[in-house]
């Protein structure tokens, strides 16, 4: 889980942990992100913290914390067997990193106010 600038490893007995999987190398990336996300959030909730998978951005990465991507860049799949031959660590560690999606409260009347809200928030994100 993220915490500011940082990730923070969720312990086993917090609803994290370790998890060995025996993935096919046909299975694509997409795949493995839903089997992983399954086993920790089974029927999207996170039962020793309450917490539901909805509520989170959340994306596989490498040890290092760079993101997997699960398309390439033409938007086909990207299969695991395709992935393990890029990478050079022994055993494969993949990590979910997950953070509570950023709320926006909207004091203005209308829905529509609201949606133009978000929209400018997000492009003052990426301007500053």
């Amino acid at each position: 889980m993220r915490r500011g600038s940082s990730f923070k490893t969720i312990t086993q007995n917090k609803g994290g942990g370790i998890l060995l999987l025996d993935i096919d190398k046909t299975d694509t990336l997409e795949d493995l992100l839903e089997k992983i996300t399954t086993s920790f959030f089974p029927n999207g909730v996170n039962e020793e913290q309450n917490l539901r998978l909805e509520n989170f951005n959340y994306f596989m990465a490498s040890f290092t914390g760079v993101p997997i991507e699960v398309v390439s860049p033409n938007g086909d799949a990207i299969h695991v067997g395709t992935y393990t031959k890029r990478i050079t660590t022994s055993p494969l560690r993949i990590y979910l990193h997950t953070q509570p999606k950023v709320r926006v409260k909207c004091f203005l009347k209308t829905t529509f106010n609201c949606i133009k809200l978000f929209i400018l928030l997000i492009f003052l994100s990426y301007c500053f």
